[in-house]
């Protein structure tokens, strides 16, 4: 099961074309791919916020002594989907 964080949790901008946005993608690809979690994927919000949360999750676990920039988590959900929908 997925731990959903509150919005309090901040993590890097994820714009098009940096790290953070291909990894966005990538964990997105990973949780559409498992068998374990068909309905996140029939759902692209839900997806770009599951996504976001795996990516925050494993910054935190990599970076716990580094600084993070605040972002707003809406913004990297909304710039996720405007790339699953080919906007971007």
């Amino acid at each position: 099961m997925l731990k959903f964080m509150n919005n309090s949790m901040h993590s890097p901008v994820a714009s098009e074309g940096s790290e953070e946005h291909a990894e966005l993608l990538r964990e997105a690809r990973e949780l559409k791919q498992e068998s374990d979690c068909p309905w996140i994927s029939s759902d692209p919000q839900l997806l770009a916020a599951a996504a976001a949360e795996r990516v925050r999750a494993k910054q935190r676990d990599g970076l716990e002594s580094s600084p993070q920039q605040p972002s707003d988590d809406a913004q990297i959900e909304q710039e996720f989907l405007r790339t699953m929908r080919g906007e971007a």
